[in-house]
C-alpha cells in the first residue's frame, strides 16, 4: 500500500499488476481483489505532518493524499468485505488529535473527509491500516478496525478466511 512519504505516481509508471518480488504484489489505489468469497479494496495516501523538514519529489510528494479520483473509484464498484488502506477514518482511540498548522490541519480534515466518505460507502466489516504506528482494534458500525503498529512484529495480522467466507 502507498504509503504517505511514498510517491503516488510510482505505480503508474509500470503497466499491469505490479510484483515487488514474486508473490509479494503492489496494489494500486483503489484497487480491488476478490479472495475466495471476499472482497479487498485497496487505498494508500496520507498526509505527512512533516513534509516541511522533507524535500519536493524525493521524501514528500504534493500528491500525497487520497484524491477525490481515488474517492470515486473506490466507491462506484460497491461494497468490500475488506478495506486494506495507510490512513485511518479517525485518530485511534489511544491517540489525541492535535494540531499541526493551518495548513496542515486542513489537509488532516479533508483526507479525514475522504477517508469517511469511502469507509461509509463500501461498508468493510473488516478494516486495516497502518500510518499511525501503534497497534489496536475497535468496533466500527460495519465491524471492526485494526491499526497496525510499525515495523515490528506488532505491525503484523493473519487474516483466513474459511470455507463458509468467514474469517477467522
Amino acid at each position: 500500500i502507498r504509503g504517505n512519504h511514498d510517491d503516488p505516481d510510482f505505480a503508474e509508471r509500470y503497466p499491469g499488476t505490479l510484483d515487488l518480488t514474486p508473490g509479494l504484489h503492489y496494489p494500486r489505489d483503489s484497487s480491488r481483489v476478490q479472495i475466495g468469497k471476499k472482497v479487498f479494496l485497496f487505498n494508500g495516501g496520507a498526509v505527512s505532518i512533516d513534509r516541511f523538514t522533507r524535500t519536493e519529489g524525493i521524501s514528500w510528494w504534493s500528491g500525497e493524499m487520497t484524491s477525490e479520483e481515488n474517492v470515486r473509484d473506490s466507491i462506484e464498484p460497491g461494497l468490500c468485505d475488506v478495506w486494506i488502506t495507510h490512513d485511518s477514518v479517525a485518530v485511534p482511540p489511544m491517540k489525541r488529535p492535535l494540531s499541526f498548522g493551518p495548513t496542515i490541519d486542513a489537509d488532516l480534515n479533508v483526507q479525514r473527509q475522504r477517508m469517511n466518505t469511502i469507509f461509509h460507502a463500501v461498508r468493510p466489516s473488516l478494516h486495516i491500516h497502518g500510518h499511525w504506528h501503534v497497534r489496536y482494534n475497535a468496533p466500527t458500525p460495519y465491524g471492526s478496525v485494526y491499526g497496525l503498529d510499525c515495523e515490528n512484529n506488532d505491525s503484523l495480522y493473519l487474516i483466513e478466511i474459511d470455507e463458509n467466507g468467514y474469517f477467522s
